[in-house]
């Protein structure tokens, strides 16, 4: 998976480049398989987004799941960052349509099923 990190109107010191591309790989290590391009587009919020301080546009593209882009605001880097790659693997998986069933789903379900 490749993953492009650019900048518009602040600079990333290394450490934190390398701290964010580290995140997004772990975030996407279960669809990695099917991501073949991550880019993160980090800006500054303006205009009606001064209440956030920074915006994040994240696009994803593999040949399954197409072009997904989702955009998130935040107080902080690592916030937008995060709201939309939390987003960004909600959408992934609705195109795949898979469905990861925690714990407790799983329970419930033998529940009624041995009921």
């Amino acid at each position: 998976m490749n993953i492009n990190i650019r900048t518009r109107g602040l600079k990333l010191r290394a450490p934190y480049r390398e701290r964010i591309e580290r995140y997004v790989e772990r975030a996407l290590h279960r669809e990695r398989k099917v991501i073949v391009n991550a880019a993160l587009y980090l800006t500054p919020a303006r205009g009606n987004e001064a209440t956030a301080g920074y915006t994040c546009r994240l696009v994803l593209a593999g040949r399954p799941i197409g072009r997904i882009v989702v955009t998130a605001n935040g107080p902080r880097l690592g916030v937008a960052v995060r709201q939309a790659m939390r987003r960004g693997r909600i959408l992934v998986r609705e195109r795949l349509k898979r469905r990861f069933v925690t714990k407790r789903a799983a329970r419930a379900r033998q529940a009624l099923a041995a009921a």
